[in-house]
């Protein structure tokens, strides 16, 4: 049964949500392609990179891939689809090595392993583009395949938007 745009409620992602936080993630960084960075970083597979970027979305401290920062869309209690929001200054790539080590070594993911892996994620997260100060980052999007062409990104947009206004943000920009 396809839900109607009635049937869905935007909420801040809460702990519960980090499975699906981490799939986004995974899902927006593959883009079109069949791998993308965190593929790079934390594989060798799906099933480890996803336990990689749980790891990553829940560390004790927010910071630019937190699950906090992230708007989801339910549908009747499920997650469907997200995206995340946030300051500049939380996605500076030397802020990033400390909750991604973190990641790495939580879950059962080998901290010390795949060095040539993480070696060439590396290398793909530091071409990030310098934003205006200030900005509002919009960034890892994705809806499950069922969901899409509903109006349910649109929702979450003007909702981070929102979100981004009510706390300064006067520009907003996506983080590629």
């Amino acid at each position: 049964m396809q839900q109607t745009t009635t049937d869905i409620k935007i909420v801040e992602a809460r702990p519960e949500h980090v499975p699906f936080v981490a799939w986004v993630m995974l899902t927006a960084a593959r883009s079109h392609v069949e791998k993308g960075m965190w593929d790079f970083m934390a594989g060798p597979d799906e099933a480890r990179t996803l336990r990689f970027l749980e790891a990553l979305a829940s560390t004790d401290e927010p910071h630019w891939a937190h699950h906090s920062i992230f708007l989801v869309a339910e549908a009747g209690g499920r997650p469907v689809s997200a995206l995340s929001g946030y300051f500049d200054a939380r996605a500076r790539h030397s802020d990033a090595r400390a909750p991604v080590a973190r990641g790495r070594g939580g879950r059962g993911h080998d901290a010390g392993g795949d060095g040539a892996n993480w070696q060439q994620g590396i290398s793909i997260a530091q071409v990030s583009p310098d934003h205006v100060e200030g900005a509002w980052i919009v960034e890892h999007v994705a809806t499950l395949p069922e969901f899409r062409r509903q109006g349910l990104v649109d929702r979450l947009l003007a909702a981070v938007l929102e979100k981004g206004r009510a706390r300064g943000a006067t520009v907003a920009t996506s983080a590629c």
